[in-house]
């Protein structure tokens, strides 16, 4: 099963539960189902609004390239998050509000546009806001429709109901958490398992390798560009072996995900032109692989995983390493 994931913007927030579709959406969250998330800029708007910055605790927090400023306060108006690439925040302002927006409301549109940025970078499949300039964006500005989707609660709701009832059948909450127990903790793509080894049957070479051990999810991989250079070795109880300057590991916050000789909430491995993986820990306590790109020793085979999407071409799945 497939967990989506919702970036929220302020106005979504629904501290005093009056809104009957974030109270729905907020189930789905509470069961698993899918995975509500808050930006670093919304912490920065709830600063001085101490019930919505409590019912934002319900969130986990997703971050940005770069700590930002936009104001003289020096409150920062985002921080750093386990992402690779550019931000384009203000590519975002100019397309959306444009350069004749007057003063009295430029860091709010600019805060707008960094909860937009910071939900794309990381791979969000969901922005939802009731501000309607925001939305109308998200159909007209390239920039920015053919990376997620912004929505009212609304229709995102009826997104998501209309998207369960397709693939599993029902909408029902009870029927889907009861489903969702069968799957393992694992998910890559859409696909669930308690950990997994991608292979090379013809260089004879492991990948990508996760299994769970003493309550860590532990990842090994051999992580090569496209075409097939090693860039970075990670394996168990070592320190993680850079083989090129331009690659970096993103991490945020503590969790289960351990790499070498560290453990993290969320990871991101890339440069600025490829994320290879992107790993994070849910709520639920489950660990979703959402975008691997890695290839063979030759450049020949490779791993995709795009949101639900995952592709192995002329690899090989099986079981984890603890169990082989």
């Amino acid at each position: 099963m497939y967990i989506h994931r919702i970036v929220i913007d302020a106005n979504c927030i629904n501290a005093k539960g009056r809104m009957d579709s974030m109270n729905e959406l907020e189930a789905y969250h509470d069961a698993g189902l899918i995975e509500i998330l808050k930006t670093s800029t919304l912490d920065a708007e709830f600063n001085t609004a101490p019930l919505q910055k409590e019912k934002a605790k319900n969130y986990k927090m997703i971050g940005g390239t770069g700590p930002a400023f936009m104001g003289d306060d020096h409150m920062a108006d985002a921080m750093p998050g386990a992402v690779v690439g550019e931000s384009e925040f203000y590519k975002y302002y100019l397309e959306i509000f444009g350069p004749e927006l007057g003063e009295k409301f430029c860091r709010r549109s600019i805060r707008d546009c960094m909860h937009i940025d910071q939900a794309i970078l990381n791979n969000a499949n969901y922005f939802i806001t009731n501000e309607k300039r925001l939305i109308q964006a998200g159909q007209q500005v390239d920039a920015i429709h053919e990376k997620i989707r912004i929505l009212n609660p609304e229709d995102c709701l009826t997104e998501l109901k209309d998207y369960l009832v397709t693939n599993h059948g029902t909408s029902k909450i009870e029927t889907l958490k009861n489903n969702l127990k069968s799957c393992g903790p694992v998910m890559i793509g859409s696909n669930s398992s308690f950990g997994f080894t991608i292979t090379d049957p013809v260089m004879k070479e492991i990948l990508l390798s996760s299994y769970i051990k003493d309550g860590q999810l532990m990842i090994e991989a051999n992580i090569r560009d496209v075409t097939g250079k090693l860039i970075l070795e990670i394996k168990e109880g070592e320190k993680m072996k850079f083989h090129f300057d331009g690659v970096g590991v993103h991490c945020l916050g503590g969790g289960p995900l351990n790499l070498g000789e560290k453990s993290f909430g969320q990871v991101t491995i890339g440069d600025n032109d490829t994320i290879y993986l992107s790993a994070r820990s849910l709520s639920s306590n489950r660990v979703l692989f959402d975008t691997v790109n890695l290839f063979s020793s030759d450049g020949k085979r490779k791993i995709i995983v795009d949101k639900e999407m995952l592709e192995l071409q002329g690899l090989n799945i099986g079981a984890p390493k603890s169990a082989l």
